[in-house]
């Protein structure tokens, strides 16, 4: 459905770590490879003459960045790619924990937005040290997190002997980063895989973060053909690409606010666990393709007029239609196609009648196929409240001004006094606020406790519904 929004994830930089890649293949022909470095050999090839050397980190690159119209589409087909060996599939030993972090420094050297990792180990570690803060590749995922790239790693397939007292069965480093976005592996059904590692970390931390697709997932292998593959190494580059798709709509998000609208979007953000973490993301909602300003709640006075707009972006090949529910019944909801995108309105003039709140749905229906598709929806709380009652007196005052705020002002969030220029003059009131009674005293002076000069003075009253400035003047 990203895709159908032709987002593809243009302008963004993956880095992908992993053994060789065989790049002489059609589903490769139009991949945009910006470097390449062996850090295994110490040479700038990252392609090899033995099938067993390229055939892992070949089906990981398909997945995130192949395109082979009507055979494989890969998450992020139209980004750019770092692609770095730091896997040496003959040996496991210490040393590729080493070659991933000069491959991360390397990456960060050349402006990576991403890094996916198929990568984990285990074989000189016991559960205690799954801590996120004792193994070396899991410190330098987290550095790189720290310094703006995204990094998803596969959580490890080390579940496949179903009994924790005998076998590792959790997650594998770097899966257990802080900031590392672990991911294990479902079917097409939902259903965790067999082999998926399990959290939690020995710190009693959710892993993994997030599942995708890893059992069966459709793969170009290193000798040219396809074939279905499983292992959380499918999974991590699917959740990788649709960062990249999220950054393509929104190049500002950062690392924090990928993770927090990845899990946010998942089916089990509500009641996560230690199989499927949050659960299966979803790419759509996650990438905030539908714009809806205000987010926050909105409250409209009495006697007052209020336009509240809507923006969107146009799908492909699809019609769109934007609607309201549970809006005031006085309220008018407008909806219009721009060539580029579609954009909503609603009007309303607050009246008595309305008086209350409104957990207002924003609904964006497509239709591709002639059957409509829910394609996302945004809530936001509208409030019809009478004119705030927030004033001041005596107004002018000579030594004390009293602030009063009656209940449907809502509760007080921040008080301050500025000059007519902007500058602030007081800012706490703690110990002059009596919430019984709804009263502020300003005694006039500033937060060093010295009389202010006579003149006219702004008072900015905050409240969980609405700011009200009132203009007062000092004798």
């Amino acid at each position: 459905l990203v895709h159908q929004f032709n987002y593809s994830g243009r302008d963004v930089l993956i880095a992908v770590f992993d053994a060789g890649f065989n790049l002489n293949l059609p589903v490769f022909d139009s991949i945009k490879i910006i470097d390449t470095f062996d850090f295994v050999n110490n040479d700038p090839s990252v392609s090899s003459l033995i099938p067993a050397e390229v055939d892992h980190g070949t089906s990981v690159l398909s997945v995130i960045g192949g395109f082979a119209e009507g055979t494989l589409i890969g998450a992020a087909y139209n980004a750019g790619y770092l692609l770095a060996e730091t896997e040496d599939y003959a040996n496991e030993n210490i040393t590729e924990e080493y070659n991933w972090i000069a491959a991360a420094e390397w990456a960060d050297s050349l402006g990576v937005d991403i890094i996916s990792s198929s990568v984990g180990y285990l074989d000189w570690y016991d559960y205690p040290d799954i801590n996120g803060l004792t193994a070396p590749i899991t410190v330098a995922a987290d550095i790189a997190v720290s310094r703006g790239i995204s990094v998803f790693n596969s959580v490890g397939n080390e579940r496949g002997c179903g009994n924790p007292d005998n076998c590792f069965f959790y997650a594998t480093p770097p899966a257990d980063g802080f900031g590392v976005i672990a991911v294990g592996a479902i079917d097409s059904l939902g259903n965790i895989a067999g082999f998926s590692s399990s959290g939690p970390t020995y710190d009693g931390r959710i892993k993994p973060d997030l599942v995708a697709m890893g059992v069966s997932v459709f793969t170009a292998i290193e000798d040219g053909s396809y074939r279905r593959r499983g292992g959380t190494s499918f999974s991590a580059p699917l959740a990788a690409g649709t960062a990249a798709l999220m950054l393509d709509v929104d190049y500002s998000m950062t690392p924090g606010e990928i993770k927090e609208a990845l899990i946010r979007s998942a089916d089990r953000y509500d009641s996560p666990d230690t199989l499927y973490g949050y659960g299966l993301f979803d790419a759509f909602r996650a990438s905030r393709i539908l714009k809806i300003v205000p987010h926050e709640k909105v409250v409209i006075p009495v006697g007052q007029w209020r336009e509240i707009a809507f923006e969107y972006s146009k799908p492909l090949n699809s019609f769109a239609e934007l609607a309201a529910e549970n809006i005031p019944v006085t309220a008018e909801f407008t909806h219009d196609w721009t060539s580029y995108g579609g954009t909503g309105s609603l009007y309303y003039f607050g009246l008595a009648e309305d008086i209350g709140t409104y957990n207002v749905n924003i609904i964006l229906t497509l239709d591709r196929t002639g059957e409509p598709l829910l394609a996302d929806t945004m809530a936001f709380p509208l409030r019809v409240a009478y004119r705030p009652g927030i004033s001041a007196g005596p107004n002018p005052f000579t030594d004390s001004l009293t602030i009063y705020l009656t209940p449907a002002a809502g509760e007080l969030t921040d008080i301050s006094i500025h000059t007519m220029t902007g500058e602030k003059v007081r800012t706490d009131f703690t110990d002059t606020y009596n919430r019984g009674n709804g009263t502020i005293v300003w005694d006039g002076t500033n937060n060093r406790g010295i009389k202010v000069t006579p003149g006219v003075y702004i008072v900015v009253v905050r409240t969980i519904w609405t700011v009200e400035k009132i203009k007062v003047f000092k004798k």
